[in-house]
């Protein structure tokens, strides 16, 4: 699955740079409920705009 090959990465990087979280805009609702299922969390001011805390996606590991 690509989104899970993109966090893997991510998670894979932020261990050599200093990265937080991987953000996402969702382009509709269908695609916001999606990444809700993986775990992101929509921004406060702007409910289309999500992020996925590296920490959390580190805990989740390999799938």
């Amino acid at each position: 699955m690509l989104l899970a090959d993109a966090v893997e990465r991510t998670v894979a990087a932020g261990e050599t740079v200093a990265m937080h979280a991987v953000g996402m805009d969702a382009a509709h609702e269908d695609a916001k409920h999606f990444y809700d299922s993986f775990g992101f969390v929509p921004l406060t001011d702007d409910p289309m705009r999500l992020f996925l805390p590296l920490r959390h996606a580190a805990l989740q590991g390999p799938k």
